[in-house]
């Protein structure tokens, strides 16, 4: 049985953390609020949690404008070049991108990268419960969890991977290239 690379997109395979903030920034800003100073990824969770926003209407005007910058700027995402050549080794049968991502956000990014190609398909997913993901690609794939080489950026879920014992390959922005591999678990 072949190895399934399990490839998550954002921040993974393209580095969109930068322009997600600035786009969430600007959106808050379109809407009176003053951004917040945080270094790590913003979220629609963080953001209507800080700021207490409560309104339905609102939480959609606030996430509409910021997907429209994100789109209007997609440019400023970086491809994982290092990634990239790995997916492009593989045969596309065994590239799966695994994305907690909106399909139309993904996309956006797979059309602007030229990326649909390389994948034999795309599995939505919240990634709330890391082990019925992992049940669900076993049975879609028709393999093991052992067969499974998951390459994640989020440290949460990194470590509901390791839990479980799941192949992981940890990327890290600063090198654009694969910083750390963790063997199950």
């Amino acid at each position: 049985m072949s190895i399934k690379y399990i490839i998550d997109l954002d921040n993974t395979l393209v580095f969109t953390d930068d322009l997600n903030n600035k786009a969430y920034k600007h959106s808050l800003k379109s809407h009176g609020f003053i951004h917040p100073d945080n270094s790590g990824r913003l979220t629609r969770e963080i953001i209507f949690m800080n700021y207490s926003i409560t309104n339905l209407e609102l939480q959609n005007k606030i996430i509409y404008c910021k997907q429209k910058y994100f789109y209007k700027n997609i440019e400023e995402t970086v491809l994982n070049d290092y990634l990239f050549k790995l997916v492009k080794e593989k045969n596309k049968s065994d590239c799966i991108l695994w994305t907690s991502a909106t399909p139309e956000r993904a996309d956006k990014i797979l059309t602007f990268y030229n990326l649909h190609h390389f994948f034999e398909s795309i599995v939505f997913c919240k990634k709330k419960d890391i082990p019925n993901d992992i049940k669900y690609l076993c049975d879609y794939l028709s393999t093991e969890k052992d067969n499974l080489l998951f390459f994640e950026d989020n440290k949460a879920i990194i470590e509901h991977l390791k839990a479980i014992s799941c192949n992981v390959f940890v990327i890290r922005k600063e090198n654009l290239s694969i910083n750390e591999t963790t063997e199950k678990g």
